[in-house]
């Protein structure tokens, strides 16, 4: 049917907005939720104001065409996944930020915005934007607030309805309407726009919002990472970190089927035996202090093992481990299109951080052996254990010839027994190991670059 009545669409918009490929069709007709059927779209639009927007669903509206909106396809309800024979509207082309108030702490930005983007643009004014989801380099800010998107930060400054001030939303009819509105206390009238916030589509379609911003952290985060040998010891540390009055900007629990989940996706090397891990940050100017409350409250819960630092390189490397559930192994997006550039541009440019931060890792450890200093990790368990390194796969690999003295912002209780090696995956392989354990086996079988 819709085929009958497109044209009338397409006279009424520039040219290139209006798609009919099949192949392009088929790219955009779900979201990463595998199981969840999609069906084929029947013409997709792809606007670059909200004009187009309204003008779109107005000629739906009149011709009874269902309509299903779409951000990056980041998602996994499967939100947006085509229906046949529908009118698929993407907003990846409204990527504008219309406004950043400084004064304010605010801005005003279209859908199409990935997350990540604007985090960096008011990063350079001193200011924050907090929802933070797994996928925030490749989500658009119109699916975080269609989907009402969390993220690491939640605990501390909300999921995105909390920073969402007012919203531009297209209605069926193709009205404009304009919700909330720049200050914080906004209370006359129905609110909304939290109405409007984690609706999917099924109100109107987002097409801009006016976004709450924070003043940034002036240093940089202390971060801590902590094993378990049960749930019920992860759950009492998490308890007591609650009970203690740390402020935690993160705190992020993983049991024992996720850590597995996250090493088969992409190996992070965690330790697959554990039970539990817990990570946590703190950005506060005082983060460490609370870094170092919430560490001694997992070893008095039991955790096997306990880390922390505040070096950023070292903090990216832990909270790696939380990112691979929203970062896609292969872009959902065809050759050519936009949003794949960006995929890969973006992911070529993480692994040469990566790799980068690891062989500056690797030099640090290599050089002059600093005092190690005493703390409170635990050191009966490997946060980073595996017993099976294959060195043939790559030649440069080879033993390591001594040992690698640990940097000095990693502390264990029994310095002697400690190993800070650089590994294969995206991140350190750190093991405490005593005599008799049976982690020496790991020891042994530890691989290393000759480049160390």
């Amino acid at each position: 049917m819709i085929s009958t009545v497109l044209d009338e669409l397409t006279e009424q918009l520039p040219a290139g907005v209006v798609v009919v490929d099949p192949e392009i069709l088929d790219s955009y007709r779900r979201d990463r939720a595998d199981l969840v059927a999609a069906g084929t779209p029947g013409a997709l639009m792809r606007p670059t104001s909200t004009a187009e927007v309204a003008t779109s669903m107005r000629w739906a509206s009149h011709h009874g065409v269902t309509v299903v909106a779409r951000g990056a396809g980041s998602g996994l309800s499967g939100g947006a996944n085509a229906i046949d024979g529908c009118l698929m509207i993407s907003l990846e082309r409204m990527r504008r930020v219309r406004e950043i108030a400084v004064s304010d702490q605010l801005a005003v930005v279209e859908a199409g915005v990935i997350n990540a983007d604007l985090g960096r643009a008011v990063a350079k004014h001193g200011l924050l934007y907090p929802p933070d989801p797994g996928s925030f380099e490749i989500s658009t800010i119109g699916g975080n607030l269609a989907t009402n998107a969390g993220g690491m930060r939640c605990v501390k400054y909300g999921v995105t309805r909390t920073s969402t001030l007012g919203l531009e939303v297209v209605l069926a009819d193709g009205r404009v309407l304009h919700t909330g509105g720049r200050s914080i206390k906004n209370v006359a009238g129905l609110d909304l726009t939290q109405l409007f916030v984690g609706s999917e589509g099924t109100l109107g379609i987002i097409t801009a919002a006016t976004l709450r911003l924070q003043p940034a952290p002036t240093t940089p985060p202390a971060t801590f990472v902590a094993t378990f040998p049960t749930l019920a010891s992860a759950g009492a540390a998490l308890a007591a970190i609650t009970a203690s009055g740390a402020s935690a900007s993160v705190l992020e629990f993983m049991d024992h089927a996720t850590i597995n989940a996250v090493e088969d996706h992409q190996r992070m090397d965690l330790d697959r035996n554990a039970a539990a891990l817990v990570l946590g940050q703190a950005d506060a100017t005082d983060g460490p202090t609370h870094v170092a409350v919430m560490a001694e409250c997992c070893n008095q819960a039991g955790a096997d093992f306990v880390a922390h630092t505040q070096d950023p390189t070292e903090a990216d490397l832990m909270m790696a481990a939380r990112r691979p559930g929203g970062s896609p192994a292969s872009p959902p997006w065809p050759k050519g299109h936009r949003s794949s550039r960006m995929w890969r541009s973006r992911v070529h440019g993480s692994r040469k951080c990566c790799w980068q931060s690891k062989r500056l890792a690797r030099r640090q450890a290599c050089g002059s052996p600093p005092s190690a200093m005493p703390g409170t990790a635990t050191s009966t368990r490997s946060l980073c254990c595996r017993t099976s390194s294959h060195p043939t796969a790559n030649s440069r690999w080879q033993r390591p010839t001594r040992s690698v003295p640990p940097p000095s912002r990693w502390v264990a209780r029994s310095p002697e027994s400690m190993e800070l090696v650089p590994s294969r995956g995206n991140g350190l392989r750190i093991s405490w190991t005593k005599p008799h354990s049976r982690y020496m086996r790991t020891l042994k079988q530890r691989w290393t670059r000759s480049t160390c």
